[in-house]
């Protein structure tokens, strides 16, 4: 249920997203084509809103479950949909029904979908997580051949290590791809890179690149692994989503005082507690380091950096300000004048990637400048 009386919200910017597509058509040339990635409902931003937002921007889409896929169509989504993740006996019809191109990953596959389906050709290449195997590549083109009944429009794997710069599994991956194209030559899509990959120009990009991340105006690639190049780019990307919140209470603290659980960073001076509605249940990272991680706390003079003062808890966090500060005072929590991506993944030891896809339902998102009517 989308919640009445949210304590925080997403704020995100589809003019931004749309002007971050055009960035990633620039450096992937016009004669690549691109896949958007929506993926876990578009890496927490909402696929119902972002995925007509994109739709008529990009040459394809791609997700990682079919349940997605009819999530999309149901918000009428019209370009073609890749499943990444594996068919099976119960899902085979949908795929047919809602016009979904499969991947096939196991030569099972071929045998699981129904006839008129459409699917693409995943490779294992080293990353062996899914994909048919080097030792069945002969077979998979064998049974592509005898399986007319179905209509395969693309052959991709996936890289490893994309975002490490220069590093060798790079190029013996896609050796591995070039030889693979040997038995699947006449297949009209061949694609190995993601936005990672594209950005650092360490291969050649194939037919189409699929990415997501950039769309939301964030690197792939961290701030510290960046070329010159790479930079040049990724500032061109425009960050679209501010978390926003409020605070709720403060009260005054001496110096020396804890707070919340475990009593682990003493206040530096005399100050202020500011209480904010919002913890690790709205997926803001329970590790945070209290005394380096910070919000941002919008003042009559513009904003300033408060730092994270205990332990996040489940429904709050706690963080140090100077003085008192209006009662509802606003917050940006993440983005806008708030962390960064890079910065707050690098404190909680993570990647943005997970910090998008842990906010929940507690969060609501916000989109401005849709342009067309929203299917939330």
């Amino acid at each position: 249920m989308k919640p009445q009386f949210p304590t925080s919200n997403l704020e995100i910017d589809a003019d931004k997203v749309r002007e971050n597509v055009g960035v990633v058509r620039e450096w992937i040339g016009s004669d690549t084509r691109l896949m958007a990635v929506v993926k876990a409902n578009a890496y927490g931003h909402g696929a119902k809103v972002m995925g007509p937002v994109l739709d008529p921007l990009v040459d394809m889409m791609a997700v990682a479950t079919l349940d997605e896929a009819i999530e999309l169509r149901a918000a009428r989504v019209t370009s073609p949909i890749l499943v990444m993740g594996v068919p099976t006996g119960e899902t085979a019809v949908s795929y047919v029904t809602y016009d979904i191109t499969a991947t096939i990953s196991d030569l099972s596959h071929f045998s699981i979908l129904m006839d008129g389906t459409r699917y693409h050709l995943n490779l294992d290449t080293g990353m062996h997580r899914l994909g048919i195997s080097p030792n069945d590549w002969a077979s998979a083109r064998q049974q592509a051949i005898l399986n007319s009944r179905l209509r395969c429009g693309g052959v991709y794997t996936h890289y490893a290590m994309a975002d490490e710069a220069d590093h060798p599994g790079v190029p013996t991956q896609h050796a591995q791809f070039e030889k693979a194209m040997e038995y699947f030559d006449e297949i009209p899509l061949k694609y190995i890179s993601n936005g990672a990959a594209s950005l650092s120009g360490q291969a050649p990009m194939g037919s189409i690149v699929r990415t997501g991340l950039p769309f939301w105006g964030l690197s792939p690639i961290p701030p510290w692994k960046q070329s010159a190049q790479v930079q040049s780019i990724v500032k061109k990307l425009q960050p679209t989503t501010t978390w926003v919140s409020e605070v709720i209470q403060q009260r005054p603290i001496p110096a020396g005082d804890c707070v919340s659980y475990g009593w682990v960073w003493p206040m530096p001076e005399d100050g202020v507690i500011l209480t904010i509605p919002v913890g690790y249940a709205h997926g803001f990272p329970r590790n945070l380091p209290p005394g380096e991680a910070w919000v941002a706390v919008q003042t009559n003079g513009g904003w300033m950096r408060c730092l994270l003062a205990g332990r996040v808890t489940m429904d709050y966090i706690l963080v140090y300000a100077p003085t008192k500060v209006p009662a509802f005072t606003k917050v940006h929590l993440f983005g806008g004048h708030g962390m960064d991506a890079w910065e707050m993944a690098r404190m909680a030891e993570t990647i943005p990637y997970e910090l998008c896809t842990r906010w929940t339902d507690r969060v609501p998102r916000e989109v401005f400048h849709l342009r067309q009517p929203s299917f939330e």
